[in-house]
């Protein structure tokens, strides 16, 4: 588990428990890969920390959807902005100075 402390900024977090619903025995998620069409599937959650919480809900969202490699560059790409990834098996990627929003 990993404890942010921020402070006049946004946190928000995309993931797979965001409106998951069964259809037919088949668990969907309303994250859909625009690629596709289909349920993305590549990361279990995204949290991002920006300046408002609108923005830090956007990009949770995009980057939900997005290349996992492509998001994190983005992300480390836009001032202001960190964000951390968790994948299926549970390997975490982080943004490059999220450390300084962890506790210790």
């Amino acid at each position: 588990m990993v404890q942010l402390f921020v402070e006049h900024c946004g946190v928000a977090t995309a993931s797979v428990l965001d409106g998951a619903y069964t259809f037919r025995d088949q668990v969907y998620f309303n994250h859909l890969d625009p690629a596709t069409g289909q349920p993305a599937d590549r990361l279990s959650s995204v949290t991002v920390v920006a300046p408002s919480c609108e923005l830090a809900s956007a990009l949770a969202q995009g980057v939900f959807v997005m290349d996992p490699e492509e998001g994190l560059r983005l992300l480390n790409e836009l001032p202001e902005v960190e964000g951390l990834l968790l994948d299926p098996e549970g390997r975490v990627a982080i943004s490059d100075s999220l450390f300084l929003w962890m506790a210790d």
